[in-house]
């Protein structure tokens, strides 16, 4: 767990390094739905999905949650807790995972669902889906009944110079994004969910 988590974040910080030095500018390196989805808000909260310390960036930015909801559970593949904290703010809800002293947070799940909050390229609660598709051309996508289904692959190999200084970490993530339509194929609730290898 302990080695996945520094892999992840590790993986992360490269990432937005990346995203966040493109400033507007989308080169072969990032499609427009990956830069979406590692930090779907504008201007950026500054985090990805998979980036450490996402509680206090979440804070600074949404202001105090409208709840919070912890839990511990047994990670799957140690014998160490793992925390999760449901986060929700006016048209928002955030879903984290935590280590065990719940020093590092990640995003899992994002769910938008209030037109109040800005996204990157146009994206909004109330776009129409050809708004969706016209922001994402050339994107994979799937429609299943009132959803829209997209997913992002993301993946670098960076030199570690924190944890494990000049050690290769590779960090891949796979984050689903699913727009749920009205009957009338507006969008009614964005949501990013990220599973990681």
């Amino acid at each position: 767990m302990r080695s996945t988590f520094l892999t992840l974040l590790l993986f992360s910080t490269a990432l937005l390094s990346a995203v966040s030095s493109m400033a507007g500018e989308f080169g072969t390196e990032f499609s427009r739905l990956q830069v979406f989805a590692l930090d779907p808000f504008e201007p950026p909260i500054g985090n990805s999905m998979v980036l450490g310390n996402a509680i206090p960036k979440l804070v600074k930015r949404f202001g105090e949650p409208v709840e919070i909801i912890t839990a511990n559970y047994p990670d799957r593949t140690s014998d160490r807790m793992v925390g999760h904290t449901t986060m929700r703010f006016a048209g928002l809800i955030f879903e984290l995972n935590e280590d065990e002293r719940r020093e590092r947070s990640n995003i899992q799940k994002t769910e938008i669902l209030s037109a109040n909050h800005r996204l990157k390229f146009g994206v909004a609660i109330g776009s129409t889906i050809n708004d969706i598709l016209t922001a994402f051309e050339g994107e994979k996508h799937l429609r299943n009944g009132r959803k829209l289904h997209m997913s992002a692959h993301v993946s670098d190999t960076r030199t570690d110079t924190t944890f494990r200084p000049g050690e290769e970490v590779t960090g891949e993530a796979y984050i689903e994004i699913t727009f749920e339509l009205s009957e009338t194929d507006l969008v009614t609730r964005i949501v990013l969910e990220s599973i990681e290898f």
